[in-house]
């Protein structure tokens, strides 16, 4: 569970940090702002839910 959590850590970062020249310079600000927005909704929603299932299987398992 663990590793997954790291693997989702590290595509965020990626995502998250646009490589130099690209990015926030060609696209309009608002879209940009709506876009980070929108993936940090998604990967809250998906810690959410892995935390949550992380919650059943314990306790299932207790």
């Amino acid at each position: 569970m663990s590793t997954v959590l790291a693997q989702t850590r590290t595509l965020a970062s990626d995502h998250s940090a646009p490589a130099p020249g690209q990015g926030n310079v060609r696209k309009p600000l608002e879209g940009s702002a709506w876009q980070n927005g929108l993936m940090h909704l998604t990967k809250v929603i998906k810690i959410r839910s892995m935390l949550i299932s992380l919650v059943n299987w314990m306790s299932v398992l207790l």
